[in-house]
């Protein structure tokens, strides 16, 4: 199939000349979408010197279906292209499901010195999950969505088969959020037949949720592992509503010699305060109304110690006590630890979490808070 290319070459910066470099590249724009077959593979490259204001107006005047018209649609990656795009917010979101391509597309980024972001999630997205999209888009020049939902962080008897999926719902907010690159691996991709290798964080991991779910962590950290080798970000983005989740990757980056920096965002809460979860599409109306009593039990915490409380142990009973009173709410653990070391505490000092775990039906629920303590 025979190649295109269309050459605007814009010279000077003086807005007389702007004017009139504008209105003869659109129109040499609108003429050649005219005559392209766009059922055809059509990479197109535009040569422009970026730093003009004109190429800026330009590109800017197109609208994105010609931009998808005219941009490179093969599985090739056209980095000068597709990064000039890139620094005009002008990029097509791109859904790579290949690993080793996800990686040459990151190479050739970092090649050309663009910092690029990383948010790993498992799809179904919520506010929660758009709020570390906007914070990674503000800390790269490239920000990429991770959605696979990892079969080796769910025991046998969880719910890895009926965890909501939405892929079509999940694309079109990550649109609007523009993020440049969907990476969504199938699973054959990460664990090919015959895979045998796995990361394990010792000591952090056999609480809490460690002890509720055996085997959880070994998957979480594998699979992070593999996302910081294939994307290799500069900056990887996670929310704090998965606290342990966070102490141990961030122990894992730190110990592995990760050159991420890992961003820790505050939880995203509904208005009566129950922390944004995929999970809590299985909830029913009633079950919903009283998980409400999780974040209830860490305020509840909160102003005990802001009183002067440090036992431990009247903390968790106030807080056990108030979750006893919702008939639906099935306490599975409430512990306050030593924020890094995620020891048990009996008397609060210094960066303390708070984690508390509950079940409402079928659905587990988690949340915390994280305070210092003088």
């Amino acid at each position: 199939m025979k190649e295109r290319e269309l050459q605007v070459k814009i010279q000077g910066s003086w807005a007389e000349e702007q004017r009139r470099n504008f209105r003869s590249i659109k129109l040499e724009l609108d003429q050649k979408e005219k005559s392209l077959n766009h059922k055809d593979l059509c990479p197109v490259y535009l040569k422009v010197n970026p730093r003009h204001s004109a190429a800026r107006a330009v590109l800017r005047s197109v609208s994105y279906l010609q931009l998808d018209r005219l941009r490179c649609r093969g599985e090739s990656f056209n980095s000068d292209f597709e990064l000039f795009l890139i620094n005009f917010g002008l990029f097509k979101m791109q859904i790579i499901r290949s690993p080793k391509r996800m990686q040459k597309i990151c190479g050739e980024l970092k090649r050309k010195s663009r910092t690029i972001s990383l948010v790993p999630t498992m799809g179904y997205l919520h506010e929660g999950h758009l709020s570390l999209v906007r914070i990674a888009g503000k800390r790269s020049d490239v920000v990429v969505v991770s959605i696979f939902v990892n079969p080796t962080q769910f025991g046998p008897k969880e719910d890895f088969d009926r965890y909501p999926r939405d892929f079509k719902r999940d694309r079109l907010l990550l649109e609007q959020e523009g993020c440049d690159f969907i990476f969504a691996p199938r699973i054959k991709e990460i664990y090919p037949e015959g895979y045998l290798t796995y990361v394990e964080v010792e000591e952090l991991t056999g609480k809490l949720e460690g002890a509720s779910r055996p085997g959880h962590f070994r998957g979480v950290t594998t699979i992070v592992a593999k996302l910081l080798n294939i994307v290799q970000p500069d900056v990887a983005v996670f929310g704090q509503k998965d606290a342990q989740q966070a102490v141990v990757l961030k122990k894992m980056v730190e110990d592995l010699d990760y050159g991420t920096r890992m961003i820790i965002a505050p939880t995203v809460r509904e208005k009566d305060g129950l922390a944004l979860s995929s999970r809590n599409k299985y909830l029913s109306q009633q079950e919903k109304k009283q998980a409400a009593v999780l974040s209830r039990s860490l305020r509840e915490a909160e102003k005990l110690i802001g009183s002067g409380e440090r036992k431990a142990a009247k903390i968790i009973t106030r807080m056990r006590n108030l979750i006893k009173k919702h008939p639906l709410a099935k306490l599975e653990y409430v512990a306050i630890t030593d924020a890094r070391s995620m020891k048990l505490l009996t008397e609060l000092r210094g960066d303390v979490l708070i984690s508390l775990a509950v079940r409402f039906g079928k659905t587990r629920l988690i949340d915390n808070t994280k305070i210092k303590v003088s």
